[in-house]
């Protein structure tokens, strides 16, 4: 399948071993994009729209979240470093999450008429709280991905994304509607 969908890895390196793709006797490993892409969605779309025929079908395109964080507990800072310091983390860790559920906001409405395009899979708090250095806790992952994927609503989108990427439904845009 990954042939067929263009992959693209976020923030998770710990919990993703790396993807080499071969291209013309080429590989390319593919890992992590880091803390200044953390939902690159708009980044793939525009490397679509380069890559691919104009006129040639969309099946869907899939953003999946990798959870966000609790508020963070803190003990009573001592020195004016330690405030600074973590203030400093406080700040990118907020732009990180708002510039994330940002991007998605954006896809969300920008595809809101064309029914069955754009799927966001969020697996929501409970798995944000693990980080990514508790690569131990992977059955904890799992468990709290089972119970995501029994809420309402997500088998029937998953059962959409799947259904669009079998190409068993006609795609309802073309790589040039993909706007910018």
């Amino acid at each position: 399948m990954w042939k067929e969908t263009p992959l693209n890895f976020v923030h998770a390196p710990r919990f993703f071993q790396g993807i080499f793709v071969e291209e013309d006797g080429i590989d390319e490993e593919f890992v992590d994009a880091g803390l200044g892409c953390n939902n690159s969605i708009q980044q793939l779309i525009a490397e679509g729209k380069s890559e691919f025929d104009p006129t040639g079908p969309v099946a869907c395109i899939s953003s999946i979240g990798a959870g966000i964080t609790k508020a963070l507990g803190f003990t009573r800072l001592k020195s004016l470093v330690e405030k600074v310091a973590l203030m400093s983390l406080v700040n990118v860790l907020m732009g990180m999450a708002i510039s994330t559920e940002k991007e998605a906001a954006e896809m969300e409405k920008k595809y809101k008429d064309i029914p069955g395009v754009y799927h966001r899979l969020k697996i929501g708090r409970d798995v944000g709280d693990i980080g990514l250095e508790e690569w131990k806790e992977l059955g904890q992952v799992n468990s709290h991905t089972k119970a995501y994927l029994r809420k309402d609503g997500i088998s029937r989108q998953i059962d959409g994304m799947v259904t669009a990427l079998a190409q068993e439904t006609r795609p309802k845009i073309r790589v040039h509607q993909l706007g910018n």
